[in-house]
């Protein structure tokens, strides 16, 4: 049998430590200096700056300085590499000892592992593995039975591996068995987030840690989630179905994409480096050590746990000393930087704006997919992009961050949240993001939903005076549309309107095909009521409107959700892609006497960057890419598109800065005088 022994290049899911924003404790009022470089045994690792005591054996033990005032309300664990080092020896040996009983000529050997380790997922690796060498000669052609082949491959290789666990041949990890007891002694909650198989889980936890502590601690394990690690989805579960908060929960962990999915659900991380994780970039995490450690090798326990959350807690408390609330016009009181526009007193219809000097003429539209992320991951790109194309606005759809307003109190959706410590540390990094070249230059308006979902941003430049901006298809004062996903902008000769158009789902329920048909007949509606002016419509607007909209016509138009049909046939397919969906947008841009920008120039299809949304480059939606994302322009407009261009390129998600969407770009000749007089007399 061959050995495949080959360097793959796959898209790293860690966080960049060249671009990511990190906070800066300078930046905040006595908080703690930079971090410290400990060593313990020799291995040198990093802590924030705590009180540490000597073990006898010579090593340290990162604890508190006395009993803790504060413990975590949960502890989570990962599995593979945090309770027991499996991967080398265990998933990598299962995996193996499968593909050698198929019959499938493939081996992985110690250093191609590792570079799988950076996907989530025992059936993601197989599938991005496949993808890159391609796939054996036993595998199926149809993709939908390629995904119930590696299914059955993954089945077969779990009972592989819980014959190694129940045999016991692989041993936990240094202290893991203490830091549990600690845990469950004083009533913290415990459970393990993995997104390895439920059952090699449940057996790694049942068999080692024995029956007695694993009837104690909750499992949250393979797909249970829809999206694996690095996306915070399995941490955010964790915690809604303990009934904790989320920045009180200190989870371990032993890669670079498991810290960064803690990090994005809003938690202290301590990452304990595993065989083959030792080299990857830890530099967001709370702590780092070579393992937890029993004692007297002991590197840290429960009390360190909760030392790090009061840490953050005095962090905390001393930015919500430099974040206090804008003071309104006329108060003597020194002013805080503030990412939302003034309001001044007397505003009763939208945000009264000074007379304008000029209007906009060029234009970004983007999905970013969390913002934050963004912001974290992907910023110096996205800023390089915005300063070539220099757009005088950027409109934003899907920022994913709450809005103001704490439990009990009423939400203020044009407000970032900042009553966590978490999200006060979050509006902190956008704070600085958007201070910074060159977003300095530009003022924001919010339009943000209750939690992390949805919401849109507008972005313009400051030289630029809107008369009002709304937030709202009525155009009603101080009212948002849910999930914040209307901003709607008036100039003297035309409007401006970004939205977050909801996605149509796959069945007749009031969350899906309901709700899109009641959006869509609002949009008919705000049109007829403001044909006055010309309109400028962008965002994502979650349709393609023609089979040249997609790069795979028959699979959209087929597409089902586990297998269920919907009654009627037009609402059959891919969201976004059904036949009714397709009609009434179609009826929409003929009754706003709209224009597509970007086709009214590009009238062919163009394969390799005529698509703003492109599909997961692993798994069945590789390569299947969609044009969702537009500028719809007045017909009046028309004869003053100079340029609309998508900037994403290829099935790599090139230009895309992290999303999955790309930014789209409209750019408008200046209006002639005699053009201006004629739209402001209409």
């Amino acid at each position: 049998m061959a050995t495949v022994k080959i360097s793959l290049s796959f898209v790293s899911l860690s966080p960049s430590s060249s671009t990511q924003s990190k906070l800066s404790p300078s930046f905040i009022p006595n908080a703690a200096p930079s971090p410290a470089k400990l060593r313990f045994d020799g291995k040198c690792l990093r802590a924030k700056p705590m009180v540490h005591r000597a073990s006898r054996s010579g090593g340290f033990t990162c604890s508190a300085s006395s009993s803790p005032t504060t413990l975590p309300s949960a502890l989570l664990f990962d599995c593979d590499g945090v309770l027991v080092d499996t991967e080398k020896d265990g998933h990598r040996i299962s995996f193996n000892d499968t593909f050698k009983e198929r019959e499938l000529d493939v081996t992985w050997d110690v250093d191609l592992y590792g570079e799988l380790l950076k996907i989530g997922g025992g059936k993601e690796r197989m599938t991005a593995y496949f993808n890159k060498v391609g796939w054996p000669e036993k595998a199926p052609k149809d993709e939908a039975e390629r995904k119930e082949f590696i299914a059955g491959l993954h089945k077969q290789k779990t009972e592989l591996f819980m014959v190694l666990i129940e045999k016991k041949l692989l041993p936990l990890r240094p202290g893991v068995a203490k830091l549990v007891d600690q845990a469950l002694t004083n009533g913290v909650k415990v459970a393990v987030c993995s997104t390895s198989n439920e059952k090699a889980v449940s057996a790694i936890v049942s068999c080692l840690l024995g029956p007695e502590r694993a009837e104690k601690i909750k499992i949250f394990a393979g797909d249970v989630v829809p999206k694996k690690k690095p996306d915070p989805a399995i941490y955010n579960l964790a915690a809604e179905t303990l009934g904790v908060d989320p920045s009180k929960c200190v989870v371990v962990e032993d890669s670079a994409i498991g810290l960064a999915a803690a990090k994005a659900a809003g938690m202290t991380c301590i990452v304990t480096k595993s065989g083959y994780t030792a080299d990857e970039d830890f530099e967001n995490a709370d702590a780092v050590f070579d393992c937890i450690g029993d004692p007297p090798e002991e590197r840290f326990d429960l009390a360190f746990c909760g030392s790090l959350l009061q840490k953050h807690h005095e962090i905390a408390k001393a930015m919500k000393r430099f974040f206090k609330p804008i003071e309104k016009e006329g108060s003597t009181a020194a002013k805080k930087p503030c990412l939302s526009p003034e309001k001044r007193e007397g505003d009763g219809d939208g945000v009264e704006e000074e007379k304008n000097q000029k209007e906009p003429s060029k234009f970004v539209t983007w999905n970013a997919n969390s913002f934050l992320l963004r912001v974290k991951n992907d910023w110096s790109q996205f800023s390089k992009f915005i300063t070539d194309f220099d757009p005088d606005v950027i409109a934003v759809q899907e920022v994913r961050m709450p809005a103001a307003g704490g439990k009990g109190k009423p939400k203020n959706p044009e407000e970032l949240s900042d009553d966590t410590k978490v999200l006060r540390e979050e509006k902190q990094i956008l704070t600085r993001a958007l201070s910074s070249p060159p977003f300095g230059n530009y003022r924001v308006w919010w339009s943000l939903a209750d939690s992390k979902y949805a919401g849109t941003a507008l972005l313009m430049k400051k030289c630029f005076k809107p008369k009002k901006v709304y937030f709202n298809l009525d155009k009603l004062a101080s009212k948002h549309e849910p999930d914040g996903r209307v901003i709607l902008a008036e100039f003297e000769t035309f409007r401006l309107l970004n939205t977050y158009s909801p996605n149509n789902g796959w069945k007749d329920e009031e969350n899906s095909f309901q709700r899109r048909r009641k959006w869509d007949k609002r949009i008919v509606e705000f049109l007829n009521k403001t044909s006055d002016k010309p309109l400028i419509w962008c965002g994502d607007l979650n349709v393609s409107h023609e089979e040249i909209d997609v790069s795979h016509p028959e699979f959209f138009a087929t597409a089902k959700l586990n297998g269920y049909v919907p009654p009627n046939k037009e609402d059959c397919g891919q969201p976004g892609f059904t036949q009714s969906e397709r009609v009434r947008f179609g009826a929409t841009m003929k009754e706003g006497r709209l224009v597509d920008a970007y086709r009214y120039l590009h009238k062919e299809q163009d394969m390799e960057s005529g698509f703003s949304w492109s599909g997961n480059p692993i798994g069945k939606y590789r390569g299947k890419r969609m044009r969702i994302d537009y500028f719809l322009v007045s017909e009046q407009l028309k004869d003053r598109i100079v340029s609309c261009k998508m900037h994403g390129r290829g099935i790599e998600l090139e230009g895309f800065y992290g999303s999955d969407h790309c930014p789209v770009t409209l750019e408008l000749s200046k209006p002639s005088l005699e053009t201006e007089q004629n739209q402001v007399s209409n």
